[in-house]
């Protein structure tokens, strides 16, 4: 696997007819029903906009415009039920509790014996003539032997019984997931005509594109995550690209567990090294500095944006998670498209843009629509919306340097929801519960949970992200965004990141494990830990926009006052706008109302308490 500044660029992903009408008609594994009036969303915080507005005014909180929260009204949540353990395993169920109710000691077998063994001395006196019934009675006694058995013996075969009875429910969800494969199957079978545009590879006209190719070629790889580990213990040594926040929380997890952890990064003040046990600042191709990460007994990465061809070479002396060569689809989001495609699920109708050459007839069916480097984007860096195909020219110029690019229609969008899967094999597989976003010039700026939508589609998108995990053989915790489009809510997959993700922050106060606890436990070939949401929550994302000039840090105060909320700031010594330096997650009675309380919270925090 090459780096991915070199990426394979070959291939054009042109879409057909089938690709523009995928979206207008429901796809036939996530069609849901009439949609409730308060289910849709904008995507973006309005009253987030106002806050800024009202900052640069210096307005008081009175000025701002009214909270008003996205979605209908969500019913009371209950407090969390032990969750049955189906969920855990999503693969064969384990009734262990039922199986002594089957108790086959029970026949009283000891007393019996004895009864006939009191006649037998007597017996043996001559004067007694009478005494030969006495085995007549022992006989009845043997009789009666059988006659306690046979009833014990129905017992284990009702348990028996009662295994396929409480597995039939499980087996729904893979045959849900092979659904989807016909349907969004559809719009692969134009791409060998993609190819034969590209005039430089007319020996493949008749196979897939080239990065398809590349992707299949991954996809069938079945040595990537093959290999069978034992359990990593404490106090071994574990390894982690990446000392951001991510990495952070990572190592607070690790730590608490019982493990070492060691930190491979350039930044000498990353928030990650001050729960290191070491900390190696070097880039992240340094031959040295992978040569002392490889001794640990487990590597994982905190971002996809690492080398994801160094991962590939670690991965020959120690155990990597995930593999390197699916960060190298993540990084690219051409071939990321692939993939999802592959896996015979929706994604937006898109074009590879590498040159002016690839403009053509189809393009203009994707306009308006989302211009996208297709290489180190991320939180809204890298895109622009070109609505004409003059403004997509001029778009391109301005660009150049950053391709190539993929062009993505604008789609109908009522709501974003991210899932995150944890994923040790096919049969230990789990999710914690989607969770709606709400974005804010491309940056995340509140997750609420549980997602204020229908249930059956939050549980079918659930389902597609195992499906997308299992497709490729992921070993490890991935995120998974999505759109809800149009009328029908429509579910489209938008991309993944091998990771944990910043959605998934609420997990660490609002659920009884978190996605770091998880990214551990699964590095070192743990099952995963149950994944069930605690409280209905919102968490806040804090970026250095609402830090003073000089770097001065917001009054916490509100947020320390009130008891269901939890504050988490990273460690981060510069605040830059747009920077993440922390998040809040706060709990409340429903969804809703988790989202106002959050709103107002972080009112009071920007305007001085």
């Amino acid at each position: 696997m090459s780096d991915p500044k070199n990426a394979n660029t070959s291939g054009i992903s042109i879409l057909s007819e089938d690709d523009f009408s995928e979206l207008e008609q429901p796809h036939p594994a996530i069609i849901m029903g009439t949609p409730p009036e308060s289910a849709g969303s904008s995507g973006t915080s309005s009253a987030l906009q106002g806050l800024k507005t009202a900052i640069n005014k210096q307005q008081t909180a009175q000025t701002l415009p009214p909270l008003q929260p996205i979605g209908g009204k969500q019913p009371p949540q209950p407090a969390a039920v032990k969750p049955s353990p189906l969920q855990a395993l999503g693969g064969k169920m384990r009734p262990v509790a039922p199986q002594p109710a089957a108790v086959s000691p029970k026949p009283v077998m000891p007393t019996i014996t004895p009864a006939p063994a009191t006649p037998v001395k007597p017996a043996e006196v001559k004067p007694v003539t009478p005494v030969t019934p006495t085995p007549v009675q022992a006989v009845k006694a043997e009789e009666v032997k059988p006659a306690t058995v046979e009833p014990v013996k129905p017992e284990p075969v009702k348990a028996e019984e009662v295994k396929p009875a409480a597995v039939e429910p499980v087996k729904p969800e893979p045959v849900k997931a092979e659904e989807v494969k016909p349907a969004a199957a559809e719009p692969v079978k134009p791409e060998p005509v993609k190819a034969e545009e590209v005039k430089p590879e007319p020996a493949k006209a008749e196979e897939k594109p080239a990065e398809e190719s590349k992707v299949a070629s991954i996809l069938t790889d079945g040595k990537i995550n093959d290999k069978k580990v034992p359990m990593i213990a404490p106090p071994a040594m574990l390894g982690i690209l990446g000392g951001g926040q991510l990495g952070r929380f990572f190592a607070m997890a690790a730590k608490r567990m019982g493990y070492q952890v060691t930190v491979l990064d350039p930044d000498p003040d990353a928030p990650a090294a001050a729960f290191a046990d070491e900390h190696i600042c070097a880039a992240y191709d340094d031959e040295a500095a992978l040569e002392k990460l490889a001794q640990c007994a487990a590597v994982t990465t905190e971002f996809e944006n690492v080398n994801a061809a160094a991962m590939v070479k670690l991965a020959q002396k120690t155990r990597v998670t995930p593999a390197g060569e699916l960060v190298a689809i993540a990084q690219n989001r051409i071939d990321e498209k692939a993939a999802i495609r592959k896996a015979s699920l929706p994604v937006t109708p898109y074009q590879a843009i590498r040159s002016r050459e690839d403009l053509n007839a189809n393009t203009k069916q994707l306009l308006p629509g989302i211009l996208k480097t297709a290489t180190l984007g991320y939180d809204g860096k890298g895109q622009r919306t070109v609505k004409t195909q003059t403004g997509l020219l001029t778009s391109l110029s301005s660009l150049a340097k950053d391709g190539p690019y993929i062009l993505e229609k604008e789609l109908d969008l009522r709501a974003e929801l991210s899932v995150i899967v944890c994923r040790l094999d096919n049969n230990v597989v789990v999710t914690f519960p989607p969770a709606e976003n709400i974005h804010d010039n491309g940056i995340l700026a509140f997750t609420i949970v549980p997602a204020r939508l229908p249930e059956e589609l939050t549980k079918r998108a659930e389902v597609m992200a195992k499906h997308l995990a299992e497709k490729l053989d992921y070993v490890g915790v991935l995120a998974v965004e999505m759109f809800v489009v149009g009328d029908k809510q429509q579910l489209v997959v938008n991309e993944i990141a091998p990771r944990p993700h910043n959605s998934g922050h609420y997990t660490m106060d609002a659920c009884v494990s978190d996605q770091f606890q998880q990214q551990v436990r699964i590095m070192c070939g743990l099952p995963p830990s149950r994944t069930s949401l605690i409280h209905p929550c919102c968490m806040v994302n804090l970026l250095g926009d609402i830090w003073g000039e000089n770097g001065e840090e917001p009054d916490w105060t509100p947020l320390h006052k009130n008891p269901d909320t939890f504050l988490h700031l990273y460690g981060k010594k510069e605040a830059r706008p747009g920077r993440k330096m922390g998040h809040f997650t706060v709990f409340a009675e429903t969804a809703d109302a988790a989202y106002e309380k959050a709103q107002n919270l972080f009112t009071s925090v920007c305007l001085g308490g």
